[in-house]
Order: C-alpha cells, then structure tokens, then sequence
C-alpha cells in the first residue's frame, strides 16, 4: 500500500480471525496487532547502563523478531548518546514512548525501520493548496478548550558523576491568534514542575521539557474537517483553511487522515491540531 509508491504500512501478527456465511457469500475477517501487542504484554524490571537509545530499544525489540521480520532502529546521532538509564516498570511500549518524550522525538515505522526523528508536533511541512469554505471543503468542525493547557514546565535533574544539580523551563509557544496564556490569564501561573532521575543533563531537560509543553498546547485547538479527496494530506503535514472566519482561517497540523471511497465519491477526512486559537 502508499500513496505514489508501492510502501509497507503494516507489520505485525494475526490476532484473531471470523469466517460468516450469509446469502450474499463467505466473508472472512482478519483482525491484526502490530509489535505494540506483544510490547505492550511484556513488563519487566529494567535496568541499562550506560547504553544508548538505539542499543536499548533494540534489545527490548529482539524477542519480537520472529514476528516482525527483524526491526531495525535509527536514531539521529544528536540523541543516540550514552549514559545510565534508571531502572524501570514501564511496559516496553510505554518506555520506547517515554524515552522518545524525553528527547522531545516522534517515531514511526517505515518498512521494518523504527525511525525517531524531530518532534512532528514542532515541524510539519505546509501545504499548496487552500481548503476553502464553498469550494473543496465539504465540512468543517473546531473546539477550543482550555482544560490541560499550563502555563509553563519545569523540569529538574542531577548529573550522576557530579552530583550537581540543574533544571530548564519551557513556556508556551506563540504564533497565529492567541495562546493558552493569552486566552486566559490564569494559566500563565500554572507551572508544572518534574523531578527526574532519568534526567542527566540540562540538555536533556530542555529537551523533556518542550516535549511536554508542545504535546499540553497542541490541544488547546483540535477538530476535523473533510473534502474532496486528496493522496496529498498525511500526518504531519500542515493544511490550510479559508472563507470560513478571520478568526479560524489559517494553518493547522494534521494528526490523521481517512481516505474514503463509496457511492459518494472520494471523500478524505483528516483530524487537525494548533497551539493556539
């Protein structure tokens, strides 16, 4: 499957399976879980030292390989440093995610490769053409809500050589129309603070520290819209709206696409995201 190329999308193992006979034929129905499954069922105590990100996940990745066709792991070197890892009850799913956090990453298989790279939440690559009211764009929906935003994050750490300790704050980030804080003055004294063990530089707390920021502000505006279909849209991409109100037109990051074929047509939906409204 893909869009302009013949691309593996999906990578895992049967999970169940439903055969239905009825007048109209045979049907029989597939369901699948990818590698999350069978990482999400193995918990164990960890404990790694000194390894880096990449020599890590691919350790907790190898007991899946018969299933998952070997996975391989890339990491930009920027990351993929050395240093102690505390001990940990996570599920493996949930640390592969908490360790990408903590970098302020995102990841996502291509073929069989687990690629982290920069945050998509801080990226996204805009669009050529404008979603119009009336023209292309066939419905629109928008929610702000302030519940979750924070005004600021702190987070705190020690370095293990030195015993030195050290902290970074992140504040919200500005743009079109008005931010959590600016929306609402209150928020603005809201400021979360986290202790970290795990933390061992004030690189590495930048670092966490954006990472949340960005993921608590990204859901000060959510909503979904749909239009004549276009291959084009994917995750991660910024789309652009227009002709509806000078308050709503703009950029927004897309966090997921549906493409749809039936009588109607073809028809694409895609979910949409912004820090501020």
């Amino acid at each position: 499957m893909g869009y302009k190329f013949t691309s593996t999308v999906f990578l895992g193992y049967i999970n169940s399976c439903n055969v239905e006979f009825s007048s109209d034929g045979v049907y029989f129905t597939v369901s699948c879980l990818d590698a999350r499954g069978l990482l999400m069922g193995n918990k164990l105590w960890k404990v790694f030292e000194n390894a880096t990100p990449s020599q890590i996940i691919n350790k907790l990745l190898m007991p899946l390989s018969k299933y998952t066709q070997g996975i391989s792991v890339s990491l930009p070197g920027t990351i993929d440093q050395e240093h102690p890892e505390a001990a940990s009850e996570d599920d493996d799913y949930t640390y592969i995610c908490n360790l990408a956090k903590r970098n302020n990453c995102s990841f996502l298989m291509q073929d069989n490769v687990l690629k982290f790279g920069k945050n998509v939440l801080t990226q996204g690559t805009p669009m050529f053409t404008t979603y119009e009211w009336g023209k292309n764009l066939l419905s629109f929906s928008r929610q702000v809500e302030l519940s979750g935003q924070i005004g600021e994050v702190e987070v705190s750490g020690r370095n293990p050589d030195t015993l030195e300790t050290f902290s970074a704050t992140a504040k919200l980030p500005t743009g079109a129309g008005k931010n959590a804080k600016q929306l609402c003055s209150t928020i603005g004294s809201k400021t979360m603070k986290i202790v970290s063990s795990e933390i061992k530089t004030k690189k590495e707390a930048e670092a966490y520290a954006k990472s949340i920021i960005t993921s608590s502000s990204m859901k000060l505006v959510s909503g979904s819209a749909s239009m004549v279909g276009d291959s084009s849209i994917m995750p991660g991409k910024k789309i652009k709206f227009g002709k509806l109100d000078k308050a709503i037109d703009g950029q927004y990051l897309v966090s997921a696409v549906t493409h749809k074929f039936d009588s109607s047509g073809y028809i694409t939906t895609v979910n949409f995201c912004r820090g501020t409204a």
